[in-house]
């Protein structure tokens, strides 16, 4: 966070600890990720597809292209991911009546309200969107920074040794 601080008379704003404060979002991200995988819920790829499903609406064909395109995934994991929601009886997979190679995915339960599902985004979401455009740039501009610092952590971290 950022302070105020008074120098000869004159206020002035403390550079906020922009690290200190991202560290702090990756501990607490880890800890909702143990306690969601130790209490056997769904995982992040499953919420946000249960989401994803939430906010199409049943009136939508969602197929699970969509879902793979829309949550970033591999075709094999989306197919992977939609076969564990199926087997947990949280949607169900019907042949369109359209196009019949074409599998729609709709939830088992037309009820469910993604905010249930995923309080988390829900809030972010609505801090989100409360940015000015000016902050929203900034936030935006630094979060794909820190994707990227991500994905090359994650390459090296999946890259086999040079023996």
């Amino acid at each position: 966070m950022s302070e105020m601080v008074a120098a000869e008379g004159v206020a002035e704003l403390r550079r906020p600890d922009v690290w200190a404060l991202l560290e702090s979002v990756r501990r607490a991200d880890a800890r909702i990720g143990r306690r969601r995988s130790r209490a056997s819920e769904l995982s992040e790829t499953e919420r946000a597809a249960m989401r994803f499903l939430a906010e199409s609406g049943q009136t939508s064909e969602v197929t699970a292209t969509m879902i793979v395109a829309a949550l970033r995934l591999a075709a094999p994991s989306g197919t992977a991911l939609v076969d564990r929601l199926r087997s947990r009886g949280l949607v169900r997979v019907a042949r369109s009546p359209d196009d019949r190679r074409k599998k729609i995915v709709r939830l088992v339960d037309d009820t469910v309200n993604p905010d249930d599902v995923d309080p988390l985004t829900t809030a972010l979401r609505a801090i989100a969107s409360g940015l000015t455009l000016g902050d929203a740039h900034i936030v935006a501009g630094f979060l794909q920074q820190v994707l990227v610092a991500i994905a090359h952590a994650d390459e090296t971290a999946s890259a086999p040794a040079l023996t």
